[in-house]
């Protein structure tokens, strides 16, 4: 019997899938390290007082912070935690 040899589709060694993988981590930190200047931004060029830039800054944090528990407290009432679990 001869064994049917599957093309791996691999780039520098490492599987296709981990590079997709990189590339949207990648792009995500990007968009991530724009946020660090928006204060700068609102400050300088929208002339916003520096305590408004302030507030929005810390809003947009509080945001992510909110969304990522609301996030995780919806996906384990839809999915319960048995299907979280490793």
């Amino acid at each position: 019997m001869m064994k049917r040899m599957e093309k791996k589709r691999e780039f520098f060694g490492l599987p296709i899938m981990f590079w997709g993988l990189w590339v949207t981590l990648l792009i995500l930190w990007m968009g991530r390290f724009v946020t660090s200047f928006l204060s700068m931004y609102l400050v300088s060029d929208m002339h916003v007082s520096a305590g408004v830039a302030g507030t929005i800054v810390s809003m947009y944090g509080f945001g992510g912070i909110f969304g990522c528990l609301y996030g995780g407290w919806r996906l384990s009432a839809i999915h319960g935690l048995w299907r979280l679990r490793c």
